[in-house]
């Protein structure tokens, strides 16, 4: 049979010997020691049903429940550590007299709060981050345990349209929060208390390759700048037109692509680096027009040849350095 609860150390006995209820401690070592209860906690996902990672939250669907034994504490309920408890239903309660166990699971449907770095984007990779605590009055009083290796064939597959699901990480850990706040009954102190999480991780990567189709016009753009280098010089002006009209298309196109987070990304890396490129061939055919009017044809037809090679390898410099 697993622990029913462990014996932690109180890290403010005052705490304890303040307390009304009746609680377990005793001193050991010279230190206090109390009877902190076992809860065994499960989750499985059932749907991820939104995720901005712009906004920096997302919506699940999941069911979460909890197994212990009761002596301590009789009745609990649970709270997002960031994020906010949308729908819960009870599906299961009940007590098992055979092993003195309390157990409770709910369906939930939450909304949760996290921070999304997008400086990879379209290439990054996000942890969607579900964190529960218990609801109780003394939550140092219960401890979180993970009550199943999510190796086993509760975990579903949450790919989303543009993600795809790469792991599940299930965990427990201790979240430190200010508490009593210079209450004259202790002594105006400030207690930092720590009280038992649930964490479960779900690890995704963006499918690259719907992007890379959508950026697939901007290639073209890029290429017809460099045919920008085969054009006749007795067409100079078709060669500025095809030039700045193909800056002014690209322009756009970023536009349309553009994630509104306030800081370059690395798609604005690459949509930025190909403004210099295509300003590039305009410069150079200011240049080599110029040398042409003045009737020094063969540097002229020098500058474009060079530039004919330059221009590619250039192109899939930056390429290997975006893309790397």
């Amino acid at each position: 049979m697993p622990a029913r609860f462990q014996f932690t150390y109180v890290k403010y006995p005052e705490l304890v010997k303040a307390r009304k209820d009746s609680v377990r401690a005793f001193k050991m070592d010279g230190r206090f020691v109390k009877r902190t209860t076992v809860v065994f906690t499960g989750l499985h996902v059932n749907e991820i049903k939104s995720f901005d990672p712009v906004a920096g939250n997302f919506v699940a669907d999941f069911l979460l429940w909890f197994r212990w034994d009761p002596d301590q504490n009789e009745k609990l309920n649970f709270e997002m550590t960031y994020g906010k408890v949308l729908a819960a239903a009870i599906r299961e309660k009940y007590y098992d007299q055979n092993t003195n166990n309390n157990f409770i699971s709910y369906d939930v449907s939450a909304q949760l709060d996290g921070i999304f770095p997008l400086k990879e984007y379209p290439f990054d990779r996000q942890v969607l981050k579900i964190r529960i605590k218990p609801k109780v009055k003394n939550k140092e009083d219960l401890i979180l345990v993970t009550d199943i290796s999510d190796d086993s064939f509760l975990r579903k597959d949450l790919g989303l349209r543009a993600w795809k699901d790469m792991q599940h990480i299930q965990f427990t850990s201790e979240q430190e929060s200010i508490w009593s706040y210079r209450n004259p009954k202790y002594n105006n102190k400030l207690f930092q208390m720590n009280n038992s999480q649930f964490n479960y991780h779900v690890l995704l990567e963006r499918k690259s390759d719907q992007y890379i189709i959508k950026l697939l016009p901007l290639l073209v753009l890029v290429l017809l700048a460099y045919a920008m280098f085969f054009i006749n010089f007795e067409f100079t002006a078709s060669r500025f037109t095809v030039g700045v009209t193909t800056l002014l298309s690209s322009m756009s196109f970023h536009n349309v692509n553009k994630v509104d987070v306030g800081h370059l990304v690395r798609i604005d890396t690459f949509f930025t680096t190909t403004y210099y490129f295509i300003f590039f061939a305009i410069i150079e055919t200011v240049v080599a027009s110029a040398l042409h009017i003045k009737g020094r044809k063969p540097l002229a037809a020098k500058v474009d040849a060079a530039a004919i090679v330059i221009y590619p390898v250039l192109m899939l410099t930056m390429a290997w350095f975006l893309f790397q």
